[in-house]
């Protein structure tokens, strides 16, 4: 699969005191023209399509009053029309307004929750002009979102990058009649969604699954149009089960989500450990690069963490700031390296194809522990992929929570 240039990325949300956000939506590029119902030209933005699935992952153990709020976000540069299918359950019919954000509430009972089990919990999101679309996963005090990769872009194969379990205490730490929730383990998490039928699907997990796959043993299923299979680490104890580096390969493009339940960065003990869910849309192995530019998000002296996958053996990833130049040697395919407190614009570059993830870590305002920044994840784009032309629009908060975001950026 060659995937077009110039994809949409970074279309985030991260958070400030006590949770704000920033969503970066739909970016564009600026050389691209369409005549209504056209093919998408090949100079357009790879995040930009006409048929896409969706699906929402496991946001927290536990569900806090009001539920989670799962919501889907649609522009274009268009007017259009766009056809939403909850597996069958449910048809909606929209209207799209060019260089406008269109807001739709996704019922919660499209949220997976259960490992390793084939279950039909997709959105399959159909339109008539080229559309970018994005995902809101939220609750109370954890929430992320990722931005959709249309059918026509994905892959069948593959590399996770996500965090160890966590938990907010060890068992241990938790003393009788304290909230069991507390001890109870996060884990990372992945999921595989299907866009035809019969797609023959074999992964290989890095650590024991939740319902006990052990690592390094390839799993095989099937998969139909619409199906969406979830995998979560086995719920061990903080800083263990990171299953990044699970190869994921298909005899049909699927789609593949990577993140995690709720977790802290960097896992700190109890009470310095703010988490959130974490969430991002991966790219196949066939869309990596070779050179990357990271912008530090600047909420944090100590800058960010970054995870380095490789596809290919004897992998060299080389990355340069007021620091120097580092070097990192991944040997294996399926190799994960991390880079830890990097608080400066940094240029990546490697001999082989790499995925790089960025990591915003949560901080504490020392001395006196007032909490800020919750974590969030992105995938970084290749400088090749690099768009020109972007359209911002912030999730706001929602009327049942209007304090749920103190700042947007």
């Amino acid at each position: 699969m060659n995937i077009i240039n110039k994809p949409l990325t970074i279309i985030k949300e991260y958070k400030i005191a006590r949770i704000a956000t920033i969503l970066l939506i739909f970016l564009y590029s600026s050389s691209t023209s369409f005549a209504q119902g056209t093919n998408v030209n090949k100079s357009s933005s790879a995040y930009e399509g006409m048929h896409f699935f969706v699906g929402f992952m496991q946001n927290e153990i536990y569900r806090v009053d009001g539920g989670i709020v799962l919501q889907i976000y649609i522009t274009s540069r268009y007017p259009g029309k766009v056809n939403l299918n909850y597996s069958g359950y449910l048809i909606q019919n929209y209207d799209v307004v060019p260089k406008q954000v269109l807001r739709i509430d996704v019922p919660e009972w499209m949220e997976v929750r259960t490992s390793e089990a084939l279950m039909r919990r997709t959105v399959e999101i159909k339109a008539n002009v080229p559309i970018v679309v994005y995902t809101f996963n939220s609750q109370q005090t954890t929430s992320d979102g990722y931005t959709a990769i249309p059918v026509s872009q994905w892959g069948k194969q593959f590399v996770t990058i996500t965090q160890p379990n966590d938990q907010y205490k060890n068992y241990i730490d938790t003393p009788d009649g304290a909230d069991p929730q507390d001890s109870m383990s996060r884990s990372g998490e992945f999921m595989i969604m299907a866009a035809y039928d019969s797609t023959l699907v074999n992964y290989k997990p890095t650590a024991f699954t939740w319902k006990g796959s052990p690592p390094n043993v390839i799993q095989s299923l099937m998969m139909n149009k619409g199906d969406c299979y979830l995998v979560k680490s086995y719920p061990s104890e903080r800083g263990t089960g990171d299953i990044s580096g699970t190869i994921i390969n298909s005899s049909k493009p699927v789609g593949v989500i990577s993140g995690h339940v709720r977790t802290a960065i960097p896992q700190n003990p109890y009470p310095n450990n703010d988490k959130n869910h974490l969430c991002e849309m991966l790219p196949p192995t066939d869309a990596w690069g070779k050179e990357f530019i990271s912008v530090p998000y600047g909420t944090n002296d100590d800058g960010d963490w970054f995870k380095v996958a490789a596809i290919e053996p004897n992998t060299f990833v080389y990355y340069t700031n007021p620091w120097g130049t580092q070097m990192i040697a991944l040997a294996n395919s399926g190799d994960v390296a991390s880079v830890y407190d990097v608080p400066y614009a940094t240029k990546w570059s490697s001999n082989k194809p790499v995925q790089i993830g960025q990591f915003m870590m949560h901080k504490f305002n020392r001395p006196d522990l007032t909490r800020a920044f919750d974590p969030n994840f992105v995938i970084l784009p290749p400088i090749e992929n690099f768009v020109k032309y972007c359209l911002f629009q912030t999730c706001g908060n929602p009327p049942q929570n209007p304090l749920q975001f103190d700042q947007q950026h």
